[in-house]
């Protein structure tokens, strides 16, 4: 069984333009995750390293989003259409892929560092100070 640090879902603007035609969805990105670099593990109370695994899903929501967002969109018609296909490799710019990923990483950098605090441990420097 796959052991997974991080997971959880975070939502991204796009933009989308088919004949001309321009129109911005939200994406759910849904993913686990297992950095390259050491975590601190809550369950274990200790640093561990692991391979490196991302596993990704993404759905966008069928539906324009008003001023409020998405608390804006009742639960019964929120339609979320899953577009994993986007991911096959050389679909996208390889610029993409990388943003997606560095988000994924920020995201778990800053869970990691709370994780440590809360656990009286100093926090490692973020990429961007050392």
């Amino acid at each position: 069984m796959t052991r997974w640090p991080f997971a959880g879902t975070s939502y991204i603007d796009i933009q989308i333009q088919a004949l001309g035609v321009k129109i911005k969805r939200l994406v759910a990105v849904t993913y686990s995750y297992r950095p390259p670099w050491p975590y601190y593990d809550t369950g274990l109370k200790r640093e561990i390293s692991g391979d490196v695994a991302l596993e990704l899903s993404l759905e966008v929501l069928a539906r324009r989003l008003g001023r409020s967002g998405l608390d804006g969109v009742p639960d019964q018609e929120q339609v979320w259409v899953p577009i994993d296909g986007l991911m096959v490799p050389g679909l996208l710019k390889p610029k993409v892929y990388d943003r997606l990923l560095q988000y994924i990483d920020q995201d778990a950098r800053a869970r990691d560092r709370m994780a440590r605090k809360k656990s009286g441990l100093p926090a490692p420097s973020t990429p961007e100070t050392r």
